[in-house]
């Protein structure tokens, strides 16, 4: 008891539940877009922008040779906002160019600049990706004599006629010219941000060439509190829509199905007639549909139940009096100890035994206890034993039995559970028969199959007590008859044998025409 109260104590309703299910992943999403754009901007925008520069690039290489290259370096330009500049690496010179050259990080390069871009370039395999945040020191200047100035060297106005031609003069040049700290070569304009791309390609007559693309980037920080601040804003009115929408999604869900609950619990008190009645989602409907069903059949068991109880009841109560009756009157009342006296308790006896058997059949038949022996069977022989044995059993009533066929058929089946039912639709039809009694049993072949119908002459059944009549203890007449009407368990057994050999079974009937029950077996050649 004490687990199962901390069990409830635990447990969450269904209302909260969907609460936090539909509000968690917002929140969720919030903080997810906060990081992205707080965050992971910067890395967003660098590698967008670097992707572009490598596209127009590639494009520029793949088209360089065409006769439009012109118009097409001007329309990347353009539709990019990228500066483009071809350069020649012999001579160090420009073969094309374009974009806004004084936006351009290498706005004011002279040849040595882009000799040391091409030196880096070849140092990382043949492109370069560079990202610069800070204004850099001044570019280099021309002077007709080298000075040394902090971190920089002055390269004389004739540099361009200086430029190595070969392996040793590249090396000579090195020699002379490089400082021990690396020149700061860039020369931005102002305070921004540049992003530069350059490879280097060679020409199908061999002549190589470097390929350089630069885009400004616009600073993010003030991009960043813009977006803050829209955030914020948006996260406070999205967490309080969600809020309301959550909590009223959530007791929408949450209030048919605390409605349903408050009828189960009604129900298991064992009032029968609450109805469900659950609305706004099909699964919700279904389940009140499934439920009111589930209380109607319910309500039916109840209803068997203490009919149940009534019939056997009076059926064990009868003979069990008029055994005690006949006893009492043989013990105290001289020359009624008589053969026909004990005949009556010995009569009442077997009928009470009967009962008490075919309740334990039933019992055995649905629990599964008993199986079948299958063995092939001439079942019109069968028919012909039946039809025999109640004829000398009602020779002294006003009763006629016929049997029809047309020649012998064999099955496989049980043969001591199929003559049980026999003997229970044709104890059936006796019971029910108008006087006086015709009963007919019929074969008839139906393809693969052989039909077996017992029919009687008596009232019928009502159409909506049909469905019924299979169910356990259903009587069609509510007025217990003793030697009349059985106890109502008899069409129970011949459903349930009929189901484990797996035989189709049913029932014809309409009032004041009397009641053919028949069932098929497979034909065995």
């Amino acid at each position: 008891m004490k687990q199962n109260k901390k069990k409830k104590r635990k447990s969450v309703k269904i209302r909260w539940r969907l609460f936090g299910a539909i509000l968690i992943p917002t929140v969720l999403t919030l903080v997810t877009l906060w990081v992205l754009h707080t965050v992971f901007l910067g890395v967003f925008y660098s590698g967008i922008k670097t992707s572009e520069l490598k596209k127009t690039t590639e494009n520029v290489i793949n088209n360089i040779e065409s006769e439009d290259i012109n118009d097409r370096i001007l329309m990347l330009s353009n539709d990019g906002d990228i500066n483009i500049r071809v350069i020649e690496t012999s001579q160090f010179g420009t073969l094309y160019s374009t974009g806004d050259v004084f936006n351009s990080v290498t706005y004011g390069w002279e040849s040595f600049s882009m000799f040391n871009l091409y030196e880096e370039v070849m140092e990382g395999g043949g492109e370069l990706v560079r990202y610069y945040t800070e204004k850099p020191e001044p570019p280099i200047s021309s002077h007709n004599s080298f000075e040394k100035k902090d971190d920089f060297i002055e390269i004389p106005t004739d540099f361009q006629n200086d430029i190595p031609r070969n392996d040793d003069e590249l090396r000579h040049f090195r020699e002379r010219f490089r400082p021990t700290v690396g020149p700061k070569f860039f020369d931005n304009v102002g305070k921004h941000n540049d992003l530069l791309y350059a490879k280097i390609t060679e020409l199908s007559d061999g002549v190589e060439v470097m390929v350089v693309a630069d885009t400004r980037i616009s600073p993010l920080d003030s991009t960043v509190k813009v977006l803050r601040h829209q955030l914020l804003f948006c996260s406070v009115i999205t967490v309080l829509l969600s809020l309301v929408v959550s909590f009223m999604v959530a007791k929408r869900i949450s209030g048919p199905i605390e409605k349903i609950n408050k009828s189960a619990k009604v129900l298991a008190g064992g009032d029968f007639d609450v109805r469900f009645d659950g609305k706004g989602y099909r699964e919700i409907e279904e389940l009140s549909d499934t439920l009111n069903f589930a209380s109607t059949e319910l309500g039916k068991v109840e209803g068997l139940r203490r009919e149940l109880m009534a019939n056997v009841s009076h059926d064990m109560r009868t003979p069990l009096t008029m055994i005690v009756g006949y006893s009492e009157v043989m013990r105290d009342i001289p020359g009624e100890n008589n053969p026909e006296n004990v005949q009556v308790i010995i009569d009442e006896a077997n009928r009470l035994t009967e009962f008490v058997n075919s309740v334990l059949d039933l019992s055995k038949l649905q629990n599964g206890m008993e199986e079948l022996e299958i063995t092939r069977v001439d079942i019109t022989e069968m028919l012909e034993t039946s039809a025999e044995r109640y004829r000398r059993l009602m020779s002294t009533e006003d009763f006629e039995l016929s049997l029809e066929y047309s020649d012998h058929a064999y099955v496989n089946c049980d043969v001591t559970k199929i003559t049980q039912v026999l003997h229970n639709l044709t104890d059936n039809a006796i019971n029910y028969a108008a006087s006086p009694k015709k009963v007919t049993i019929r074969q008839v072949f139906t393809g693969e199959n052989v039909r077996i119908e017992i029919s009687d002459n008596g009232e019928g059944i009502e159409q909506s007590e049909l469905p019924y009549i299979w169910d356990r203890y259903y009587k069609t007449e509510k007025t217990h008859k003793r030697n009349y009407v059985g106890s109502g368990i008899g069409l129970s057994i011949v459903k349930e044998i009929l189901k484990k050999h797996s035989a189709k079974f049913g029932v014809e009937s309409s009032k004041n025409k009397g009641s053919t029950f028949w069932f098929e077996l497979p034909l065995e050649k």
